[in-house]
């Protein structure tokens, strides 16, 4: 019983992360390059460094490149509640490249199974970034950080694999760093 409500629910998130950027936005995205779903679950949690390169590479090259380009991800809380993220490299009305995120965030799902009284809820956002940067990547021994402050930046034709970068990506100014990868 518990199985089938838990796939029942599943199938209803995916309908309406699906559903979700149509609203937001008309596109075509018959000509947008489809970079897929990038899945950060636990279950992958081996592949996440692979995942993550491939996430920076498709929107770094898309931007760099000014190519039309969407790529879904799902990032997890630590309980397991997931965010969607819709990201479209695309021009805004005025002819500057953009880096658009789409986000969509479920909490609660699994309290809610157990604590019927629980509401599920769906929280909705849109982030928007009209800059990229790249960062060569360096770990302090504890984990990875980056310089944020730009002495490391990566030129636009450095061949750095993305797997040893960070993208930064910036709403307008250097010191503005909203969302890194």
């Amino acid at each position: 019983m518990k199985t089938a409500l838990l796939c029942l629910v599943l199938l209803c998130v995916g309908f309406v992360s699906i559903g979700f950027c149509q609203k937001t936005k008309k596109r075509d995205l018959a000509v947008y390059d489809d970079g897929g779903m990038t899945d950060f679950g636990f279950r992958f949690m081996p592949d996440h460094k692979i995942r993550g390169a491939r996430l920076r590479d498709f929107i770094w090259t898309h931007f760099n490149e000014k190519r039309l380009g969407h790529i879904k991800a799902a990032f997890y809380s630590i309980e397991g509640d997931p965010v969607y993220d819709h990201i479209f490299i695309e021009p805004d009305a005025k002819g500057t490249w953009q880096v658009l995120i789409d986000s969509e965030q479920h909490c609660c799902w699994t309290y809610a199974l157990e604590r019927p009284r629980k509401r599920r809820t769906i929280r909705r956002w849109t982030e928007m970034y009209l800059a990229a940067d790249r960062t060569k990547a360096t770990y302090n021994g504890i984990g990875r950080s980056s310089d944020f402050a730009g002495e490391d930046r990566l030129l636009n034709d450095d061949a750095t694999p993305s797997s040893r970068y960070r993208l930064i990506l910036r709403r307008i100014a250097l010191s503005d760093i909203i969302r890194n990868f």
